[in-house]
């Protein structure tokens, strides 16, 4: 993310970013879809992406992956005002973490990172959230995986979208810099 930061933490100016960003508006159900060939680590990674909401009261998906919403899903969303990144199996959220800060500027960008790594020995350890380089450490809520335990990212059976949870949620606003680092978990 060379060049993005103009000082410590701070954010990317208007000027030239957004022209480097993809838009998404939820009127014209746009999201970019992708089933990987090969499985990646299911048990540590990372998810990094700017973004800038169009709606900010609306849920919406930044990157998700599964086969039925509301049944067997992974996702990193806003859901309303709050930020959350979770797997959901059979009824049952396996992790959760969600934010309890609200993030409804619309003018602002915001950069997300999403860290998940199972095999930490300490459960707090194991899932994170971060906005703008701090880690969230006063969460809604925050239910960690099993150590070890597989998510539902990376997988070759499922679709994975940027932009949407199979057909519903759609993102509206601008996503820049999405990165998904396989294998390790970053801060």
């Amino acid at each position: 993310m060379t060049g993005l930061f103009s000082a410590a933490g701070s954010t990317p100016s208007d000027s030239g970013f957004e022209l480097k960003s993809a838009r998404f508006n939820d009127d014209d159900t746009p999201y970019l879809s992708r089933t990987p060939t090969v499985a990646g680590n299911r048990k540590t990674w990372t998810w990094s992406g700017w973004v800038k909401r169009g709606n900010p009261t609306q849920r919406g998906f930044l990157f998700s992956s599964g086969t039925a919403v509301g049944s067997n899903e992974d996702g990193i969303e806003f859901d309303g005002i709050v930020l959350r990144a979770y797997s959901y199996v059979s009824s049952s959220f396996v992790w959760q973490t969600t934010s309890s800060a609200y993030y409804r500027d619309p003018s602002a960008w915001y950069h997300i990172l999403v860290y998940y790594d199972s095999t930490q020995a300490t459960s707090a350890d194991r899932a994170r959230l971060y906005v703008n380089g701090e880690r969230l450490t006063a969460l809604a809520t925050d239910t960690q995986p099993s150590q070890n335990a597989d998510c539902g990212f990376f997988n070759t059976t499922t679709e994975h979208r940027i932009g949407q949870a199979l057909g519903s949620h759609k993102w509206d606003g601008y996503l820049a810099e999405v990165h998904f680092i396989d294998g390790t978990a970053l801060t």
